[in-house]
């Protein structure tokens, strides 16, 4: 997975990445260890579930940074950022690697040979 989200943690001012399970389990996380400036309830994602469950996007601005989160079908991808990131560039890396995370479903691959 680090490849799959390397575009996100290379970007200037981004601290870091995780991606969890919708039941709270981390899958991925890549954290700047020198950043250590969480804001309150966020470390522990169990905390973060009723609330993400209903949104389909978040953007949490607190003072030193801002959190980016997004559904996906596996869970939620969270990118902790300082302030002046370009959250329209988060949300484009976001975009494109969405369709990657998918699950493949059986017979799905020829799907589109037999179109009507």
């Amino acid at each position: 997975m680090q490849a799959l989200f390397k575009d996100i943690i290379k970007m200037d001012g981004v601290y870091g990445l995780v991606f969890f399970s919708h039941e709270g389990q981390v899958l991925f996380e890549s954290i700047d260890p020198h950043w250590i400036s969480w804001p309150q309830g966020f470390r522990d994602a169990n905390k973060l579930l009723p609330v993400l469950q209903k949104m389909r996007e978040a953007d949490f601005v607190y003072e030193k940074g801002r959190i980016y989160v997004r559904a996906t079908e596996q869970g939620y991808l969270m990118v902790i950022m300082g302030p002046v990131v370009s959250i329209a560039m988060v949300k484009l890396n976001c975009d494109i690697i969405l369709p990657q995370l998918k699950t493949d479903k059986p017979g799905g691959k020829l799907k589109g040979f037999f179109k009507r």
